[in-house]
């Protein structure tokens, strides 16, 4: 489950991303995908916490990934109504929001421009997306009717602003249910 908590890291404001069920095999790592693999990330992370990466052993990091990538991902809710579930997939493939977000993880290994103050920010997972709140690389959006609604084109994905009321209440359906 995510903390619900966003970090100032610099310029700018990063969601705490969700790690269970959505890390393993996701690389590259962190929001800005600069650490190509989960050790180097987990390195990364130390120092900037302030922790001395040294007096950790390869075994040790070893250990600390096996434990993240085997973190089973929370289940998603399920959904009061699978036909608008099903509708929303249809969007979501019709829109080539699985252009970006695609295989079991949900993740193309990219980085995309996003128009922030990060150049370019990694295309996240959207597995277990419904126990991410808040929304988005940098937790503006409460809920995923706002990310939707408040978004019309975001950035590099998909028009949503053409979408109209039922279309979009079957996508939050859908990717709720991930």
């Amino acid at each position: 489950r995510a903390d619900g908590l966003t970090w100032r890291l610099g310029a700018s404001i990063l969601q705490a991303p969700v790690l269970a069920g959505r890390v393993g095999g996701t690389g590259p790592y962190k929001w800005d995908g600069q650490d190509p693999t989960l050790h180097d990330s987990l390195r990364h992370t130390m120092e900037r916490l302030g922790g001395d990466p040294s007096t950790v052993t390869k075994a040790e990091f070893d250990a600390m990934v096996a434990y993240i990538e085997s973190l089973p991902a929370p289940k998603a809710k399920s959904p009061a109504d699978p036909q608008a579930v099903a509708r929303g997939r249809k969007v979501f493939e019709a829109e080539a929001c699985n252009a970006c977000h695609a295989g079991d993880k949900l993740v193309d290994g990219n980085q995309h421009s996003l128009d922030t103050t990060m150049a370019q920010v990694d295309t996240p997972s959207l597995v277990a997306l419904s126990h991410s709140r808040p929304f988005y690389h940098d937790g503006s959006a409460e809920n995923l009717t706002t990310l939707i609604s408040d978004r019309g084109t975001i950035h590099e994905m998909a028009d949503v602003s053409k979408l109209d009321d039922n279309q979009r209440r079957d996508l939050v359906a859908y990717l709720e249910s991930l």
